[in-house]
């Protein structure tokens, strides 16, 4: 008895200066059902969010902040004078191309651009001869100039030229214009244009002679994903005076000095891959050739779509466009790619900039 009551004091003692155990539950406990949940939630609101992000692009004020800059432009509500008309010290005129399949719905548009409250010097709407450059089998012969838009002589001139795709629209005029004053606006054919645009772009020119102008664009956002970049867009409470981008879109308008081009034969020497995505490879030529920055005025002058173009969006046959082409094929870096390649330059991007 007296050596348990020994064993067991000693065992008392002992125990201030053993190690202290507790017992661990393992990791897999501490995994609920509610915290699966939460991480499943977070991971797939990602992957949702990366899709929209590389199909869509961006309209995050912080992606906007980041990958344009500020434009020391106009503001919104400084406009050209309206009594007496006003004209600007410059020739100003507007270029547009079409297809053989818009040859005959090209008037909305022109009629558009004969009621601006500044009406254009010259209006060039170049039609190429022959077979299509992407479509060789189309042809702009099998398809008759409107007699309204021959009417229309001489404001509105048919240019019958070659096909350089969607930047005939830029070419056709540039080997016409030899004025470096002359302010070239390029339009697309699919859209009616406000009243205002002409008379708003030549009136920023004035003050910004030595900038692309334009009224959408957006800023690169350079992406891990296949796709290479996605776009930054600027909303308009953004663009107090106007923001710098890197790539103005046409379907807009876009606003070129005809002295911007030195060599207009490099311009119209376009990779393959560049030929859909005009836009990109006219910006990248500018900024990476001829140092030009590209910068979006602060007025909104959003163009609207004529009714067959409705029409046409109804149309399930019609759902591939040439935008989701150029998406799913990732044109728009690979022309970036090419563009470089071809310059031995790099294109330097707006978030690089001082």
């Amino acid at each position: 008895m007296l050596r348990r009551m020994w064993f067991e004091w000693l065992v008392f003692m002992r125990q201030p200066v053993l190690p202290r155990h507790t017992h661990r539950r393992p990791w897999l406990r501490r995994v609920t059902m509610w915290r699966l949940f939460t991480v499943s939630l977070v991971l797939t609101g990602g992957w949702i969010y990366m899709q929209l992000l590389v199909r869509y692009g961006s309209i995050s004020p912080a992606a906007t902040a980041f990958f344009t800059t500020p434009y020391d432009g106009r503001t919104f509500d400084d406009l050209p004078p309206t009594s007496p008309p006003w004209r600007p010290p410059f020739r100003v005129v507007v270029s547009l191309t079409t297809t053989p399949g818009r040859l005959d719905k090209v008037m909305d548009s022109v009629r558009s651009l004969t009621k601006q409250s500044l009406v254009p010097d010259q209006i060039y709407v170049n039609v190429p001869e022959g077979a299509m450059k992407r479509h060789p089998e189309r042809s702009y012969d099998d398809t008759a100039v409107p007699g309204e838009l021959e009417a229309m002589a001489p404001l509105v001139v048919v240019n019958r030229c070659v096909d350089d795709g969607p930047a005939t629209k830029l070419l056709g005029a540039l080997r016409l214009e030899h004025n470096a004053s002359t302010l070239i606006i390029t339009l697309d054919d699919d859209f009616e244009y406000p009243s205002q645009l002409v008379a708003s772009l030549a009136w920023e020119a004035i003050v910004k002679p030595d900038d692309v102008l334009g009224v959408c664009g957006w800023g690169m956002l350079p992406m891990w994903h296949a796709v290479g970049v996605v776009p930054a867009y600027v909303p308009y409470f953004m663009r107090p005076r106007g923001r710098y981008v890197d790539i103005l879109q046409a379907c807009c308008g876009n606003a070129y000095r005809r002295g911007f081009f030195h060599d207009v034969d490099a311009l119209a020497d376009i990779p393959s891959v560049c030929v859909t995505v005009d836009d990109v490879w006219i910006a990248g030529y500018l900024r990476t050739v001829e140092q030009r920055r590209s910068a979006l005025v602060s007025k909104r002058l959003d163009p609207t779509d004529p009714p067959w173009k409705k029409e046409e969006a109804r149309s399930a046959e019609l759902q591939l466009t040439l935008s989701s082409y150029n998406h799913e094929h990732q044109v728009h870096y690979k022309c970036v790619q090419a563009l470089e390649e071809k310059f031995h330059k790099r294109w330097p991007r707006n978030f690089e900039e001082e």
